[in-house]
């Protein structure tokens, strides 16, 4: 339980949403998004609303400190001097030894330890503003607010699609499912969507929290007063 070496104080608005380690070198990512919650009253009728809000916090930042002495190594602003990356609102990811990182314009490959860009690839107007990068089958998946864009580990960027929103996503099965309605509580508009191809597979409107099956290929939808069943390819 012995201290081996403490950072420098943070400041009262840093928010640490990432930490992540590549051999010796310790990434920081500051600036994240969390959920904001409140209840409003209605004093005529004595009802409660819920209302929930997801927001980004904080300035968007990379902090790259040696792993075995907590001493600070590079920061995204003696990096990225051609770039606002203080504007980015995305998360990173390592990938062998390689830190991944978007900008409002550009996808970054560094070294992790000084910080050197290794290459960059244009992030593409169709997706509009980067939220998260993932892997998914060895390529680099960017989740933006308008759309979804693939890169590859080599440094080239395989497609960018535009879906108009992107509200949240997830799997159903073998299914990667893009909610595209009004706003995260209203579950009545979706896209199914070929990670690997780009390719919009299936789309729907009005249809209220439908239950999927296991695979992701069908769901169920209740409509006033039928049940019917329908593919998602």
């Amino acid at each position: 339980g012995a201290l081996l070496w403490k950072s420098e104080k943070l400041d009262n608005n840093d928010v640490v949403s990432e930490l992540l380690v590549s051999e010796n070198t310790l990434i920081a990512k500051f600036g994240g998004y969390i959920r904001k919650a409140k209840s409003v009253y209605n004093a005529n009728n004595g009802a409660t609303t819920n209302i929930a809000k997801v927001v980004f916090e904080g300035k968007s930042d990379i902090r790259a400190l040696d792993v075995t002495n907590g001493k600070q190594l590079w920061t995204a602003e003696t990096v990225f001097t051609e770039d606002k990356f203080s504007k980015s609102e995305c998360s990173i990811l390592i990938d062998a030894n390689t830190l991944i990182a978007a900008s409002s314009k550009f996808v970054y490959y560094l070294e992790p330890a000084s910080g050197k860009i290794k290459s960059k690839v244009e992030l593409g107007k169709e997706i509009g503003k980067p939220k998260q990068i993932f892997e998914y089958d060895k390529n680099y998946i960017v989740k933006g607010e308008e759309g979804i864009a693939s890169y590859s580990p080599s440094g080239t960027k395989n497609y960018s699609t535009s879906t108009n929103k992107v509200l949240f996503t997830e799997f159903k099965g073998d299914a990667f499912i893009v909610w595209t309605g009004k706003d995260e509580d209203d579950q009545n508009e979706f896209v199914r969507f070929d990670l690997n191809t780009g390719k919009i597979l299936g789309k729907l409107k009005g249809c209220y929290a439908p239950r999927f099956d296991q695979t992701g290929n069908f769901f169920i939808r209740f409509n006033e007063q039928t049940i019917t069943k329908h593919k998602t390819l």
